[in-house]
């Protein structure tokens, strides 16, 4: 009798993203029982501060805390895998970094200045993603709005608290893009001359996840974390969008940068990644505009355009 060969790699994948999902709804419904109950903390100097805070300098308790009930899950379950997580938790101490493992990358609370402000943009966010830097699965829940966004190399859905699927529909028109760290004022005037209206966006996660369903135009952003940035590719990918640079250029494994530092597996930052929905027919006259220096950011120029191929 023929020997019935498994893909064991294939099939652990398979059974963390169900975890995931459900580790998702658990995480929300803790992010939605403490909201409005945790002290905002500012990331530089770690002190209890409601002042001068800002989405990417504030974080609380409840972001350290799922984080860490998630590492300690994948620690107990699948210690061969990589992690990269955002916060600094003391549970990533216990991991092992190998080159040749595939990750696993958790935004514990993606929009945690939304999250403080008592709005609903905000999501827990998780992703796998191979040794070469392909990422396969996309599980992000927004506990406020009561939506679940997944996306596995077989198929992709939307699904509710209840994890009955929602409708897909993509909305044919929209003129918002929601940009950070990508346009100068003069790139801001330039771009709202086109008709097109800039905001900044609440949750990175849900910003791109929006651009991909057709709810806004794109989203363009300068020196993106991964944990923000590419944890929604694969629901992006299932649903025919693919990450730009600022030049136009196809954003590829190849050119996701990584290292080990103190036995961490560490991402480079996205030098610059532009979502654009499927829907929208202006994509080369954005381009456009980002190709001239005096419409980018000052920050991005400093910091990552050199970086851009």
């Amino acid at each position: 009798m023929q020997k019935i060969k498994y893909n064991s790699a294939k099939l652990k994948k398979n059974e963390i993203f169900k975890w995931m999902i459900k580790f998702a709804l658990k995480a929300g419904k803790i992010i939605l029982e403490y909201r409005g109950k945790t002290q905002p903390v500012n990331k530089s100097h770690d002190l209890y501060s409601g002042k001068n805070l800002t989405d990417s300098s504030v974080k609380t308790i409840i972001d350290d805390v799922i984080q860490e009930l998630f590492l300690s899950e994948i620690y107990f379950k699948y210690s061969d895998y990589n992690i990269n997580a955002e916060e600094k938790t003391p549970v990533k101490f216990l991991f092992r970094t190998k080159n040749e493992n595939p990750c696993l990358h958790i935004d514990p609370l993606d929009g945690t200045k939304s999250y403080i402000d008592m709005k609903k943009e905000f999501t827990v966010g998780m992703a796998i993603s191979d040794k070469k830097n392909n990422f396969s699965h996309t599980v992000i829940y927004a506990p406020a709005l009561k939506k679940l966004f997944i996306a596995s190399p077989n198929d992709y859905d939307i699904l509710n608290e209840k994890l009955k699927k929602i409708p897909k529909k993509i909305i044919i028109k929209s003129n918002i893009i929601y940009e950070k760290r990508m346009l100068s004022d003069a790139g801001i005037a330039k771009i709202k001359s086109m008709g097109f209206e800039i905001k900044k966006p609440l949750s990175a996660h849900l910003a791109i996840i929006g651009t991909v369903l057709g709810e806004n135009s794109a989203f363009l952003y300068g020196g993106s974390q991964v944990h923000d940035g590419l944890v929604p590719l694969a629901f992006a990918i299932a649903n025919g969008v693919k990450p730009l640079n600022a030049k136009g250029k196809e954003i590829k494994n190849t050119d996701i940068q990584t290292k080990i530092e103190e036995n961490e597996l560490k991402f480079a930052r996205i030098p610059s990644l532009c979502y654009f929905s499927k829907t929208e027919k202006k994509i080369k006259n954005v381009l456009e505009i980002l190709s001239k220096k005096e419409n980018l950011h000052p920050e991005y120029l400093s910091k990552f355009a050199t970086y851009d191929k």
